[in-house]
């Protein structure tokens, strides 16, 4: 797993394979060509018919989506997310740090919409997936206009900005990442535009003031706004029109976005944030923010990822040096602004599940990696704008089944977990936790109470362990069970519930001894409890009689029931 960005065929079914056959008959000179006809159609149809373009596209990206959910549920919160809408939860308790767009479009519509009896949760996700999904490919289009890319260099492009593994997120994950993404595609539409014309200059201001209204991390897109507005101030024909009546009304929405946002943004960076991503646990014994940084297995899992997000990934580092185009100057900047912020972000639950956080920085390095590559595709280069074309969408298929298939995918988190290389215990604790609960709701209590326990290695909690013995009690473990539920009490002896279930499984065991004992412990919480204290007392007579026959002092019945001893 050292590899786990580019290993998801290990972990999906066989068929899958194709796709990598396919892919490699691709890169084969004749066949390469003969994809060339069909991506000029449709480069053509982008440049001459924006609008049908945008139609089919979208419509293959919000269909993709659509017909391959999320059904592992294993990315950063998508299981709290989903829960709170179907059990009515505050937004504020859970996510105190959520902004006033995030909650209306992840909460306040979902939960009308449920209690309404129109759509549920996930399907709610799912379909608000796949109408961003649809936007997505419009505004890869409206950048490839922007950026004046013909034939089969424009199909190339919008395949490699839309087909990313961000469409991940818009299989039914209701959190603002995906939100972000279709901004981040937006800021970098009109910011090309704003810095090539001076047009677009509300269409502009606006993305970013949604994006400060959706999430803290948009600040992320104001460098490359700020840039473009700069590129278009430094050319007289377009400097004119930074000041037209348009261009100051999306002055004043971003002015008033931030006087509205930024107080809370920043309370949010310097306190949950700071303790969270910035000086978590595992940054500290890294030794601090720029250790951790720079650590070696930490540069890897980055690495991993942004290929996991876009194959196109490692071409700005080849391609960039090259490129003098104020267009590409704001995409630069874009990408490097978020590239800035995934460098220095430590994710409460690592890299490997919590990717959702950095799908803004891939939606921006597709976009800027696909321009790059669509100037390139020149004479005899455009021969490979079908085969990157085709790579962009199998790819990007192959990354949605994966989580679609939600065994295999379970099975690639546990690869994960065992390693090597050994995660760190709070990325340890945190996955198998997860794997625990989605295989104890599958009905694998086997599994789910060894998950238990590995979690239970690195985290001593009272929730994980009676987690872990429940789910070896319903495994039919018993004596495990009692031993895990003899260990939670051990250290955390005022835990009602703990004595209860050691009670009955040690009842179940016949160990009445162990059964006397957990019964006497809740005496001792519950004093004023007339029940507890009944059943108490009988299991004290019943263990005392119990002994005093195994002693030979109390002789047993005909049906193997105690003298003396009546429920």
């Amino acid at each position: 797993m050292w590899a786990w960005g580019v290993n998801v065929l290990e972990f999906l079914p066989p068929f899958a394979w194709l796709a990598v056959v396919l892919c490699g008959l691709a890169l084969v000179p004749r066949v390469a060509a003969s994809l060339v006809p069909p991506a000029r159609a449709l480069g053509d149809l982008v440049a001459r018919r924006p609008g049908l373009a945008a139609c089919g596209f979208g419509l293959a990206a919000a269909a993709l989506v659509f017909a391959l959910p999320d059904r592992a549920h294993f990315v950063g919160d998508f299981l709290l997310r989903q829960g709170t809408v179907e059990t009515s939860l505050k937004p504020n308790i859970l996510f105190p740090q959520a902004l006033p767009l995030d909650v209306l479009l992840h909460y306040r519509i979902p939960l009308a919409l449920s209690e309404a009896h129109l759509l549920d949760a996930g399907m709610y996700g799912r379909l608000l997936g796949a109408l961003e999904a649809f936007g997505l490919a419009g505004l890869a289009i409206l950048l490839a206009r922007t950026l004046k890319l013909e034939s089969a260099a424009a199909c190339a492009f919008v395949c490699a900005a839309t087909f990313t593994g961000g469409l991940g997120l818009m299989t039914g994950y209701s959190k603002a990442f995906s939100e972000l993404a279709l901004l981040t595609l937006a800021v970098a539409a009109f910011g090309t535009r704003v810095a090539r014309e001076g047009r677009g200059v509300l269409a502009l201001a606006t993305s970013c003031a949604l994006g400060l209204a959706l999430h803290r991390s948009a600040l992320a897109l104001l460098p490359s706004a700020l840039l473009a507005l700069v590129l278009a101030a430094r050319d007289a024909k377009a400097r004119t029109r930074l000041t037209s009546p348009a261009a100051l009304a999306g002055y004043a929405v971003l002015v008033l976005a931030a006087i509205l946002y930024l107080p809370a943004i920043v309370r949010t960076a310097t306190g949950f944030d700071m303790s969270q991503h910035f000086a978590s646990e595992d940054v500290t014994k890294a030794g601090g923010l720029l250790a951790a940084s720079f650590a070696p297995r930490r540069l890897l899992d980055l690495a991993n990822l942004f290929v996991f997000l876009t194959p196109l990934a490692p071409l700005p580092v080849l391609l960039a040096p090259g490129v003098r185009e104020k267009p590409m100057f704001v995409l630069a900047a874009l990408s490097a602004s978020w590239f800035a912020l995934a460098f220095v972000l430590f994710p409460a639950q690592g890299v490997f599940r919590d990717w959702d956080v950095f799908v803004p920085a891939g939606v921006a390095l597709a976009a800027l990696a696909g321009g790059l590559a669509a100037r390139t595709m020149t004479g005899n280069r455009a021969t490979w704008a079908g085969t990157l074309s085709l790579v962009c969408v199998l790819l990007a298929t192959l990354g949605l089944l994966s989580a679609h298939d939600r065994e295999r995918s379970w099975a690639r988190v546990e690869a994960f977990m065992t390693g090597p290389p050994e995660r760190t215990p709070v990325e340890r604790a945190k996955t198998w936790d997860f794997l625990g609960a989605s295989w104890h709701h599958a009905g694998r209590p086997a599994d789910a109470a060894r998950a238990f326990g590995k979690a239970a290695e690195t985290s001593r909690s009272q929730r994980m362990y009676l987690q872990w013995a429940m789910a070896a009690r319903d495994a039919s473990d018993l004596r495990q069970s009692q031993r895990v539920l003899q260990g939670l009490v051990s250290f955390a002896p005022q835990t009602a519930l703990a004595w209860t279930e050691l009670g009955s499984v040690s009842w179940q065991l016949g160990d009445y001894a162990e059964a006397a004992r957990a019964a006497q412990a809740l005496m001792r919480l519950s004093p004023n409890d007339a029940d507890v204290r009944a059943r108490g007392e009988y299991v004290e007579r019943f263990y005392a009689a119990w002994r005093d026959s195994v002693e030979g002092k109390s002789p047993i019945g005909p049906h193997g029931m105690i003298h003396g001893v009546t429920r």
